[in-house]
């Protein structure tokens, strides 16, 4: 019986938040513009690298001297005038895409792989360098500065984050009247 009287009171309870929810009324564009001008620092997309890289992996298959020795071989390739393209396809363990990654932003892969390839100049290709999964060759392909999306691009995401900040208000103003009503008796 307890226990009915339980679910009773939390469906009440879910059903005032919901219609105090719905009390909220739609952002106006105003509210939606302020709200971006004030928050772009959260909107701004790091610095983008597009890159290709060509991979050994050093694992229970391949030990460190042959994969070194492997992209060591590939490093010269290159060297000697091969494009670098061609030589992914020729030494890499990762061919998918000739080796290129796309566009990456900072925290999307492992830190020493990242020091390295945001340190590129457009056109160039790394030296050999070592990460806990191998060894590898970069070529940066493009690079894009940090950038703020238009307020269309995220228009869903902004209205989204004010509709929440509007129904927490509401909320919040909602439980305020009844504390302001309530009267506590002392036991």
């Amino acid at each position: 019986d307890s226990i009915k009287a339980l679910v009773e009171t939390q469906m009440k309870v879910e059903h005032k938040i919901n219609s105090v929810y719905a009390g909220v009324p739609e952002p106006s564009e105003a509210e939606l513009r302020a709200f971006y001008e004030q928050n772009k620092e959260r909107f701004t997309t790091g610095e983008q690298v597009r890159i290709a890289h060509i991979v050994k992996y050093v694992n229970w298959q391949t030990d460190e001297d042959t994969a070194l020795e492997a992209i060591t071989q590939a490093r010269k390739e290159i060297d000697g005038g091969a494009p670098f393209e061609a030589v992914v396809g020729k030494h890499t363990d990762c061919a998918d895409n000739g080796g290129d990654l796309g566009y990456v932003t900072r925290g999307q892969l492992v830190e020493e792989f990242e020091d390295v390839a945001f340190n590129l100049s457009v056109g160039q290709v790394s030296d050999v360098f070592r990460s806990r999964f191998g060894f590898h060759i970069v070529k940066l392909y493009d690079r894009r500065p940090p950038e703020v999306p238009p307020l269309q691009a995220i228009r869903g995401q902004i209205v989204d984050q004010v509709k929440e900040q509007k129904r927490e208000q509401a909320l919040g103003d909602f439980l305020d009247s009844l504390r302001s009503k309530a009267t506590v008796k002392e036991a």
